[in-house]
């Protein structure tokens, strides 16, 4: 499903916090909409351990042809916080094919005594497709609290040359062009290892996951757009 982030590419086209799994791919936009889950992720700078991002999620299916997703995502230090609760849907139109939709509230506050508040509301829509060992995903978002590049489109493709691994590369426009390449490798489904590199600023990414029965742990060492580096560590559950 729609999915929302701040490492590299997806900083500027989704709105939540991205899994580690996303997040040592450089970024990138991963979906799957036929999925029912929950997940977690926290990301702690370095150096900086009074100021964090923390998000959860929960995606469930809805009939046969549907699936919900709510997002929620917290961002924050002890003067200052932005917080993002996202609903999304997404419904199979074709075999292989999925559109989507959601609307996004953002809010920022300050914690001093000088308390100030800002909202804005927001939306994105999104065409995914896959076909064989390719999958495409075409996205666009409408954020106006991103004074500098409220509008973005984003395009990105994933290839599975061979069983243990999947390429991904993507292309964004928001104000400028943005751009990033990463690759996973698994062995046996079970055990994961990740690296992504993204534009605009330039940086490299790195991870790792495993997976047992109905759970998942990643891990993800990337530099965060507000917080610099910053591992971050994702619990997924399928139920």
């Amino acid at each position: 499903m729609l999915l929302v982030g701040t490492a590299g590419i997806k900083a500027q086209i989704i709105t939540a916090t991205p899994s580690a799994r996303e997040a040592a791919l450089g970024g990138c936009l991963l979906l799957n909409p036929a999925e029912n889950c929950a997940e977690a992720t926290v990301a702690v700078p370095f150096g900086l351990t009074e100021m964090a991002e923390k998000s959860i999620a929960v995606q469930a299916a809805l009939g046969q042809t549907a699936t919900a997703r709510i997002d929620y995502a917290h961002l924050g230090a002890s003067t200052w916080h932005e917080q993002t609760l996202a609903a999304r849907m997404a419904v199979r139109v074709a075999k292989g094919w999925h559109v989507g939709a959601s609307l996004c509230y953002w809010h920022m506050g300050t914690n001093d005594a000088h308390y100030t508040t800002q909202q804005h509301l927001g939306g994105e829509a999104l065409v995914r497709g896959v076909q064989g060992r390719t999958e495409w995903v075409l996205a666009a978002g409408w954020h106006p609290w991103k004074l500098a590049a409220p509008y973005s489109l984003l395009l990105q493709t994933g290839y599975r040359p061979v069983q243990t691994a999947v390429v991904y590369a993507g292309l964004q426009w928001a104000q400028r062009l943005h751009g990033n390449l990463a690759v996973e490798w698994n062995y046996e489904q079970r055990y994961f290892l990740r690296a992504g590199f993204s534009t605009t600023p330039s940086r490299i990414c790195l991870g790792a996951g495993w997976r047992w029965q109905r759970m998942q742990a990643d891990i993800a060492f990337s530099t965060h757009n507000r917080m610099g580096l910053s591992p971050a560590t994702t619990i997924k559950v399928w139920f």
